[in-house]
């Protein structure tokens, strides 16, 4: 009778498959018991995100983030490849895209059905995918008789909603914010008001369950950015209280501890036409502004700020510019791994160098590119009970 063969320790086996390429791990949950529900432990995945991070393993590639259709990677080199993930089979849909929160996207689906919105959490690596339960105030089944006579009616309704996606340190899970107000719907020349109708709403993935919360202190109405980008634990959005842009600033809402903060907005020229988005940057809070175009949303120059010290309004500065090639506008879609992506007007994505100045186009011809971002392969679970467990 052959002797048994000893088997490896769980922690040998653990720094063994942490040297794996991503697509080897997955493949290797297949091999036994012991090494699927390794895989899918809690300290293996923290482990191998932890060793990603501390030894810069950078992936090349970037999720193009259109406006219609599928999302679809793209790499420095200017290949592109659809994702295994369609998000819509209706061309009349529209979605965004936006992460990563540890290898984790959400990703909002706006149906043709009032009010109705689907968002998902997304892994692209590991295809998993949850969809969250509707919100009950984008759509309610007690209100269906009502919303068929409003549409029935030609009422037009004007609103407007922001996201946030990130992680919430507190209780180690990743949380979705949404925050909306009815502003106004009209009947004919009749305006019905709506304007009391406003929240925030809160989905911990680990409670599965939407919560609505007061804490936001604003009026939504003025928030500009839709999408929140994730800084120092909080979501971070342009706020424009007024037509001035010196009295802009930015709306921060803790994930944590949620609740609102007002950070302060860098000085920029009052007569300037700006095109600003936030972004991060190195874990720091920056705005893009874009200017020197000739319609909104259009420039041929950008400033990009950094905040050095959080929250503190003087540690604002330009720490980079960049023009484009005379007679092109464009307007920016991200800033990745030390390149800044802009779209030009005729549909080009063309990158350039913060350090050397040196530029790339791609043959990438859409216009309809909403943002360009990070592709992080993780192995972050999807789970309503235990995200990572």
């Amino acid at each position: 009778m052959a002797p048994k063969t000893p088997s490896l320790s769980e922690e040998i086996m653990s720094e063994i498959l942490l040297k794996l390429p991503i697509k080897l791990i997955l493949q290797c949950k297949i091999l036994s018991k012991q090494y699927y529900s390794l895989i899918r432990s809690h300290f293996f995945i923290r482990r191998h995100l932890d060793l990603t991070r501390l030894t810069n393993n950078l992936y090349d590639k970037s999720i193009l983030s259109p406006i219609l259709t599928s999302a679809r990677l793209f790499d420095q080199r200017g290949h592109i490849e659809d994702l295994d993930i369609h998000l819509s089979q209706d061309s009349e849909r529209r979605h965004i895209i936006y992460g990563p929160m540890d290898g984790l996207y959400c990703v909002i689906q706006r149906e043709n059905v009032f009010l109705r919105r689907e968002i998902t959490v997304w892994n692209p690596t590991t295809r998993e995918h949850f969809v969250l339960p509707s919100i009950p105030l984008f759509y309610d089944k007690s209100q269906e008789n009502w919303v068929i006579e409003m549409l029935s009616n030609n009422v037009q309704f004007q609103r407007c909603s922001a996201f946030g996606f990130g992680y919430d340190r507190r209780t180690q899970d990743y949380k979705v914010v949404v925050i909306c107000r009815f502003v106004s719907c009209w009947s004919g020349d009749t305006m019905l008001d709506m304007s009391k109708t406003k929240s925030l709403y809160a989905f911990n993935i680990n409670e599965g369950e939407w919560r609505n919360h007061d804490g936001l202190g604003v009026d939504p109405s003025y928030i500009e950015s839709c999408i929140g980008v994730f800084v120092r634990g909080a979501c971070h959005w342009i706020y424009a209280p007024t037509c001035s842009n010196s009295g802009y600033t930015i709306l921060a809402f803790d994930m944590s501890i949620e609740s609102s903060i007002n950070i302060p907005f860098p000085s920029l020229d009052e007569n300037e036409c700006y095109d600003m988005s936030i972004v991060a940057f190195n874990d720091r809070l920056a705005l893009i502004d874009g200017h020197g175009g000739e319609m909104v949303g259009s420039s041929s120059s950008f400033d990009v700020w950094v905040m050095a010290e959080y929250g503190v309004a003087e540690s604002w500065s330009i720490l980079y510019r960049v023009s484009l090639a005379p007679t092109i506008f464009g307007r920016s879609v991200g800033i990745i791994r030390g390149r800044f992506y802009v779209v030009e007007d005729k549909g080009c994505l063309t990158s350039y160098d913060l350090d050397s100045s040196e530029c790339e186009r791609y043959n990438v011809l859409d216009v309809g590119i909403r943002g360009l971002l990070p592709y992080e392969e993780s192995l972050v679970r999807i789970n309503r009970s235990n995200l990572l467990a």
